[in-house]
């Protein structure tokens, strides 16, 4: 009896041993492991990271490229595991020398060893579910800790590129699920309130960088920046019929060269795109009415439903300087079984909104950014019509008095873009762009006069 329990008590100091001594070696051989690693040291790590700016080669909106790394060990924890099945192991082994134990002297026979050894399989087992929930909670925690930091310098750079327009930031990422919608945007399901900000971006960022650029709106006057998000692993191609379109020439000479684009001139080149491997496709054709778009026969096979996508582009009208930048009709087609199927028409509003509709997700996701954007416009027209109202005044008795006239006629024409912002309708987009004609050349007159100018 008491050689067993000499062996006992010394099978169970071993026990407790590797218990003291293999988990603490465990987060000692696992650094960065998060949970050694406090919030505050990550955060230095990523930060440096996203503010690294390496010289870059210049595409039409110039370059940018930035870096986030440092991340790579966030994720290990493969010798805690292996420390928590040794844990799990002698925990398994002990339970059972203490039941041992505890049925030592007794003289029931076969059914009390029996018995030892159910005790222990259960006691194992529940232990082995135990730790392997800890390890579980540190996975989880780990995750949320890398997510809120990516989310947090993400918002940053998005913050940044805003006010930067006509620059474009090639961004690295670790990996991670990028996500947008019309008011949040998230990293692996952790969301961020977009609010008051206008960003055109596809549903998902997929792959370990994005390209991010941004463009002044205004009617005339500047109402917001649009801020554009996409991955370099997003296709668009634009069908320029016969390379005679100057709509489809200007869409591609305005959009960033650094985007993956290409054109296509030939009607039999666009039933053949070959599938390049990209999650989403976008086809923009120009004028196409009504009718169902070309279907790409390998694209149509190979892509899933609402990953291929085609949008058509009518200008109602348009300045001759610019082709692009008046006003028409949108139409989104997606990819649904074998064919197209309508999504929706939106109306458009100066060429930034073009772009806008070439990366936006959807028709639903784009008309809701809009329309967030002309209650925007509606307070910023609000602002110019005090002031014109203001200049008016002084100027009826301050010569020129031709000068009270023009900001007269621009209040009507300020008066007009507030009536008509309220909604984002095709009607009031039609009548807007008109006030926008009106705006200009009062502006142009006010300039030439010496007056005081409307915006």
């Amino acid at each position: 009896m008491r050689t067993i329990d000499g062996r006992a008590r010394g099978l169970i100091t071993a026990w407790v041993i590797i218990n003291l001594f293999v988990l603490p070696l465990s987060f000692a051989t696992d650094r960065p492991s998060p949970a050694a690693l406090d919030t505050a040291e990550m955060h230095t790590v990523v930060f440096q990271s996203f503010a690294k700016v390496v010289p870059a080669r210049q595409g039409a909106h110039g370059l940018v490229s930035e870096g986030v790394d440092g991340l790579g060990g966030a994720r290990g924890s493969g010798s805690f595991l292996i420390s928590l099945w040794f844990l799990a192991i002698a925990s398994l082994y002990g339970a059972g020398l203490l039941a041992s134990l505890a049925f030592s002297g007794s003289k029931r026979g076969i059914i009390e060893v029996q018995f030892n050894w159910v005790f222990t399989i259960i006691i194992g087992a529940l232990l082995l579910v135990f730790f392997i929930s800890i390890v579980n909670k540190q996975r989880q925690g780990a995750d949320l800790t890398v997510s809120s930091i990516i989310l947090s310098d993400l918002n940053s750079i998005l913050v940044g590129s805003k006010v930067s327009t006509g620059t474009l930031r090639l961004v690295q990422f670790p990996e991670a699920t990028l996500g947008f919608s019309c008011d949040e945007y998230y990293v692996n399901g952790i969301p961020k309130q977009i609010k008051e900000r206008t960003i055109f971006a596809p549903d998902s960022i997929k792959g370990e960088s994005l390209l991010v650029w941004a463009e002044d709106w205004g009617l005339p006057f500047k109402v917001t920046n649009f801020l554009y998000v996409t991955s370099p692993e997003v296709r668009y191609v634009i069908y320029n019929l016969g390379g005679g379109s100057v709509l489809a020439r200007e869409l591609n000479e305005t959009l960033p060269a650094e985007i993956t684009k290409e054109v296509v001139t030939d009607l039999n080149d666009l039933y053949n795109l070959p599938d390049q491997n990209n999650y989403k496709v976008r086809i923009v054709l120009f004028g196409y009415g009504d009718s169902v778009p070309p279907i790409p026969t390998d694209l149509m096979n190979s892509m899933p439903d609402g990953e291929l996508t085609v949008i058509n582009i009518t200008v109602t009208s348009s300045p001759e300087t610019s082709p692009l930048d008046g006003y028409g009709r949108i139409d989104w087609w997606e990819k649904e079984g074998t064919g197209f199927a309508l999504r929706g028409s939106s109306p458009f509003i100066r060429k930034e909104s073009v772009h806008a509709a070439v990366i936006a997700e959807d028709f639903e996701t784009y008309e809701c950014i809009m329309e967030k954007s002309f209650q925007h416009a509606n307070l910023v027209a609000q602002v110019y019509l005090n002031r014109s109202d203001t200049l008016r005044i002084w100027h009826q008795d301050h010569p020129p008095l031709r000068c009270a006239g023009y900001h007269d006629t621009a209040r009507t024409a300020l008066n007009a873009i507030i009536a008509n912002t309220e909604s984002y309708t095709s009607t009031s987009v039609s009548d807007v762009f008109t006030q926008i004609q009106s705006l200009n050349e009062n502006n142009d007159l006010l300039e030439l006069y010496s007056c005081s100018l409307i915006y």
